[in-house]
């Protein structure tokens, strides 16, 4: 009686196989190659995408514990109030006084009017 079966034994390999083993390892080597630049780049995205987040959160967290924050609102000047020489910075939408200063050289010098031959100054 008789029955197939596979046995192992050695191979020595042909100039035409090892040519071709050595293309195969060399296509294997860039794929790791590309695979190691290609976790860099995303190591390094998805760390500036935690740091967003974080900074997102540091921001959200320092409003919630201080509970207020600055905000840039519409305002006017006006000159020579409260007294001469200072200015008042007064929100436009709520008319409060938001602050008081001296008044700074330029806004002195719109207020001079200088006269010539012609008459005041346009």
């Amino acid at each position: 009686m008789e029955k197939q079966v596979l046995f192992e034994k050695r191979h020595d390999f042909t100039q035409d196989e090892l040519r071709k083993l050595g293309a195969d390892l060399a296509n294997a080597n860039a794929a790791v190659y590309e695979l190691r630049s290609t976790k860099e780049t995303e190591t390094k995205r998805l760390a500036a995408e935690i740091k967003d987040a974080e900074e997102r959160a540091a921001a959200f967290t320092h409003k919630i514990r201080e509970g207020w924050e600055m905000r840039e609102v519409p305002c006017v000047v006006k000159l020579d109030a409260p007294r001469r020489g200072m200015a008042e910075i007064v929100s436009m939408e709520t008319g409060e006084v938001l602050d008081t200063r001296p008044m700074k050289d330029d806004e002195m010098q719109s207020f001079f009017r200088f006269q010539n031959a012609e008459g005041p100054a346009q």
